[in-house]
């Protein structure tokens, strides 16, 4: 086997979905910036899948034209030495930066994909693997928790994507959707709170599209969290778990930027056919826990 093989098996694994992580070698890894048909074709059909799978047709969602350059197959390679770290990290390191909407695609696939298979292990080297691996990919760090050197680069990224109708409805469905993960959420957030924050009518409109789409798909899990988090803070014995609590104190937070609005914008609130009085429920989250934290 050799670097392109490894490169190719990464990226079948990727668009697949099957078996375990496809380990491989470095050799002949400068053949990667040159990359064969065969790899050239894998590559294109992992970014057609994905594209697919996050609704972005076969357009670049930026509206660019730039082909896919090297940084996939790098990056690609070095998943597949992951479990030689030192190896793995020089190659992230060797990434040139996305130059196109493509670029972002393919790494957000595999990023993606290799980001839970990190989070079973622990230690030194896993956490800068996964630094590095964000670090590469935007998009994958975007919708998770970009590395803290990224976050104003993020920032910027949100605007671009709100730019194209195709991003803004990805950016929208991914921040809509509820999760467990308290770090994830707390950065989702910190992108509604900080768009609010502008009082721009087109990034302010965005954050309610984002709360009108987690009535219309995930209702059901946002109140069952929303539940949760209300009884552990109406339970001193339960709050008195700090876990707990700073969960439910998460879960609060989240309805903040939507509680913001509706003391700015309430008349544009009532416009919003799915924003019905369900959510005020989360405002009455929010306002609970600002209570007890004195404010």
């Amino acid at each position: 086997m050799n670097a392109t093989q490894t490169t190719i098996n990464v990226i079948e694994w990727a668009f697949n979905g099957l078996g375990p992580l496809p380990q491989g070698d470095l050799y002949d890894t400068p053949a990667l910036s040159h990359p064969n048909q065969a790899l050239r074709e894998a590559m294109q059909t992992l970014t057609v899948i994905q594209a697919a799978q996050m609704y972005f047709g076969s357009a670049p969602f930026l509206g660019d034209k730039k082909p896919l350059g090297v940084g996939g197959a790098l990056l690609a390679a070095a998943i597949g030495v992951l479990h030689w770290p030192e190896s793995a990290q020089q190659l992230l390191k060797a990434v040139p930066r996305a130059h196109s909407s493509a670029d972002w695609i393919i790494r957000h696939a595999l990023v993606a994909r290799v980001l839970p298979l990190l989070a079973e292990h622990s230690g030194h080297a896993v956490t800068h693997l996964r630094a590095d691996l964000l670090l590469v990919s935007p998009l994958t760090a975007l919708v998770n928790v970009p590395v803290a050197s990224q976050e104003n680069e993020m920032m910027t990224l949100v605007e671009q994507l709100l730019e194209q109708p195709a991003s803004r409805r990805w950016l929208q469905l991914s921040l809509a959707k509820p999760t467990d993960n308290r770090a994830i959420r707390d950065w989702r957030q910190k992108i509604l709170a900080q768009l609010r924050q502008t009082e721009q009518d087109s990034k302010t409109s965005f954050v309610l599209d984002v709360y009108e789409t987690l009535m219309i798909h995930h209702r059901s899990v946002a109140f069952d969290q929303v539940g949760a988090a209300r009884r552990v803070l109406r339970d001193p014995i339960a709050a008195a778990s700090a876990q707990r609590l700073q969960e439910a104190l998460s879960i609060a937070q989240w309805w903040q930027p939507l509680w913001a609005l509706r003391r700015t914008r309430k008349e544009e609130l009532r416009q919003r056919l799915y924003l019905d009085y369900q959510y005020l429920e989360g405002l009455k989250l929010y306002t609970l826990a600002q209570r007890l934290r004195g404010w």
